[in-house]
């Protein structure tokens, strides 16, 4: 006589409060402007540091939140909001 397995549903997760909404974003992007208005770089903030590129720039150069402190604790003037 053959015998029958029972299969086990895989069940999913439940997720709170997760419908219709967005991921949180991994970065954000701001253009550096001159005076003339022209776009002259791009930064790009993340989490893990923040990078620099020139206008039509091949790549990215990037510094980490720790060394990004230190430069500025070093070389910061004081600013007013």
């Amino acid at each position: 006589m053959a015998t029958k397995k029972t299969a086990k549903k895989a069940t999913k997760p439940a997720r709170k409060n997760r419908v219709n909404q967005f991921d949180p974003r991994k970065y954000y992007d701001h253009l550096v402007v001159d005076e003339d208005r022209k776009v002259v770089a791009h930064i790009r903030v993340k989490p893990s540091g923040l990078l620099w590129s020139p206008t039509k720039g091949k790549g990215w150069l990037g510094v980490s939140m720790e060394e990004l402190a230190a430069f500025m604790k070093e070389k910061g003037r004081k600013q007013s909001k």
